[in-house]
């Protein structure tokens, strides 16, 4: 299975030229969700993965072929989406959490007089 991302990290970049690793992992990460996706037709799938590399017309079929190929040696796909998964939600724990503070009426009452202005706090100048 390694060698197989690794060859489709190659069919990835020939696509779309020298980008950064992350990049093309995320590239990777795009061509298996469409290529492993239940109940889709291979000329849905054709669509799909020409629209990702920027090509209107979808993909041709030697290339279409290739990665089909390579995506079905891909064999630990969803144990890889449930580790990213994982990996992003450990990350958001450690981010800041706004939480709305509710405070009761009672509260507001106590502190009612805070803002009115007496007679006798008036100072004549």
């Amino acid at each position: 299975t390694k060698q197989a991302y690794e060859m489709l990290l190659n069919l990835i970049q020939k696509e779309m030229g020298d980008k950064p690793h992350d990049v093309l992992q995320s590239a990777a990460d795009e061509v298996l969700a469409i290529m492993k996706e239940d109940n889709v037709k291979q000329k849905e799938q054709r669509k799909d993965l020409g629209a990702l590399f920027g090509k209107s017309k979808g993909m041709d079929d030697e290339r279409f072929g290739r990665f089909l190929n390579v995506s079905k040696k891909i064999t630990d796909y969803t144990a890889q989406l449930e580790t990213h998964q994982a990996e992003d939600e450990k990350k958001g724990m450690d981010e800041e959490i706004e939480v709305p503070v509710i405070f009761d009426a009672d509260e507001d009452d106590e502190d009612s007089g805070l803002d009115e202005v007496k007679e006798e706090d008036m100072v004549e100048e």
